[in-house]
């Protein structure tokens, strides 16, 4: 999927040749007789980037449920989380690793390595 930045650029791409399509002419296509403004292709797709990373930051997010489901294993796991951290193992190796040792899904490390990360960049901010 594109970067975010390419999302923003094909709205704006798109709202821009939408307007100038009516003073120029040549910014559409006429599909089995439907005139359809290309600016508008442009500003659906910039759309779809946009939600979908919208979609992606909310979605990964350490939810109370998954602490009411997972809670003991997740606090069971947090030290060898760290320990992996700290070595540099990638996301997945440690998330499996977790799931063997541990017994705790994968879905719920990862969603706990992001929130941490979060965390800490707040709490640098904060400092700053």
């Amino acid at each position: 999927m594109p970067a975010r930045f390419w999302g923003w650029f094909w709205v704006v791409l798109g709202v821009l040749l939408t307007l100038a399509d009516p003073v120029f002419g040549w910014f559409h296509l006429s599909i089995m007789g439907i005139y359809l403004p290309i600016g508008i292709l442009g500003l659906i797709y910039g759309i779809i980037i946009l939600l979908y990373y919208r979609k992606r930051e909310t979605v990964i997010v350490l939810t109370p449920k998954d602490m009411e489901e997972h809670g003991a294993k997740l606090e069971a796991s947090v030290p060898m989380i760290m320990a992996l951290l700290e070595k540099k193992t990638s996301t997945k190796e440690l998330a499996e690793i977790v799931e063997k040792k541990k017994g705790l899904p994968k879905e719920i490390t990862y969603k706990y390595i992001i929130t941490l990360g979060r965390e800490m960049s707040a709490q640098k901010k904060q400092n700053d």
